[in-house]
C-alpha cells in the first residue's frame, strides 16, 4: 500500500475504504484508509499532534452515522473519525481516565448497535478488567454513559443513564 505506513494491529471497512488502526508503541502514529476500488489511494494523517498516538486494537464503522470507532488497546482516549472528513478536524475523542480507573485502558473489540457504540474489555499492563463501555453515538463528542460487568458498580460522579 505506501512502504512508510507500517505497524497495524487491525482493520475495518464500510464497503468504500479499508480502515487501519495503527500500533503507536511501535512507532506508528498514522491514521490511514485505502480506497477499495483501486487499493492503491491511501489517506493517512499523524495522530500524535493531537496526543492520540496509541495501539488501537480494533475498529468499527457505524455506516449510518458515517463514523468509524478506534478502540484504544491502551491509552486513555476513545476516538471516532468522520468517513467524510478522514482528517484531524474529522476526530471526536474523550479522556475515558475521567471517568475513574476501570475506565483508563485496555479494550480489544467493539460494536454498534441501537444507536450505542460498545467496547469489549480486557486490560492493560497492570491488570484484566471486565468492565464493558457503553458510548451515546448521538453526542457530538461521544459521551460514556455506562459501564457493566464483573460486578461493576460506576464510580462516584460518573454520568449514567439506563435504557
Amino acid at each position: 500500500i505506501d512502504a512508510g505506513l507500517v505497524g497495524w494491529l487491525n482493520s475495518c471497512s464500510d464497503g468504500t475504504h479499508l480502515y487501519l488502526c495503527p500500533r503507536g508503541s511501535i512507532g506508528n502514529p498514522n491514521l490511514a484508509r485505502v480506497l477499495l476500488s483501486d487499493f492503491e489511494t491511501v489517506e493517512h494523517f499523524d495522530l500524535s499532534t493531537a496526543s492520540l498516538n496509541s495501539d488501537w486494537g480494533a475498529c468499527f464503522v457505524d455506516a449510518a452515522a458515517g463514523h468509524v470507532y478506534y478502540v484504544p488497546q491502551t491509552g486513555n482516549y476513545a476516538m471516532r473519525v468522520s468517513t467524510s472528513s478522514f482528517q484531524l478536524s474529522g476526530i471526536d475523542s474523550f479522556d475515558m481516565s475521567a471517568y475513574g480507573s476501570g475506565y483508563k485502558t485496555g479494550y480489544l473489540d467493539g460494536f454498534v448497535a441501537g444507536g450505542y457504540a460498545y467496547y469489549a474489555p480486557y486490560g492493560n499492563a497492570n491488570a484484566l478488567h471486565g468492565t464493558a463501555l457503553r458510548i451515546d453515538t448521538s453526542d457530538s463528542i461521544p459521551n460514556l454513559l455506562t459501564g457493566c460487568c464483573s460486578g461493576y458498580r460506576p464510580p462516584p460522579g460518573t454520568r449514567t443513564r439506563s435504557s
